[in-house]
């Protein structure tokens, strides 16, 4: 059984810690769920990762493969290349020798994501993406699944 993850974040800043929303779907056969949070304090690339780690530790049926959708280049890199099995090996470090940047997130994404087929879509359609984005930028609004503007869209899968 396949468990696909649409995960977006809110934040945009780089570099600056902010408060604000990230959401994600999680979708597997006729299930499908969508819940938005708070995050506090946090940079674009530490929302995603805390985002797809809540997104992980939500799945409580067994699976064999999981699809993971994100807009964000930081995850996709990290998540195609499997870096952060690397980091693992290399306790924690870069290959440079610096610690990897939220490592203790990391390495609970590591160990749900063990023994599991992982497939990672960039920027691509998938059903429900305008409603999240639109919710996370009205702040924890859902809208109805009915009308969805982006309807059945899949992208290409």
């Amino acid at each position: 059984m396949m468990v696909e993850i649409c995960i977006e974040s809110g934040i945009t800043s780089v570099a600056k810690p902010k408060d604000g929303y990230v959401g994600y779907i999680i979708r597997s056969g006729n299930f499908e769920k969508t819940i938005l949070g708070s995050v506090k304090q946090v940079t674009d690339k530490h929302s995603q990762i805390l985002c797809l780690k809540s997104a992980l530790t939500r799945i409580n049926i067994k699976c064999d493969a999981i699809l993971i959708h994100t807009s964000s280049d930081y995850m996709y890199f990290n998540l195609i290349s499997t870096n952060f099995i690397k980091w693992e090996s290399n306790s924690w470090r870069k290959s440079n020798g610096e610690p990897v940047q939220y490592a203790d997130d990391w390495k609970q994404v590591a160990e749900i994501l063990k023994g599991r087929k992982m497939m990672v879509k960039l920027n691509e359609s998938y059903k429900g993406k305008e409603r999240l984005k639109r919710a996370i930028r009205e702040k924890g609004k859902i809208a109805p699944v009915q009308g969805d503007s982006d309807g059945e869209r899949r992208g290409n899968q």
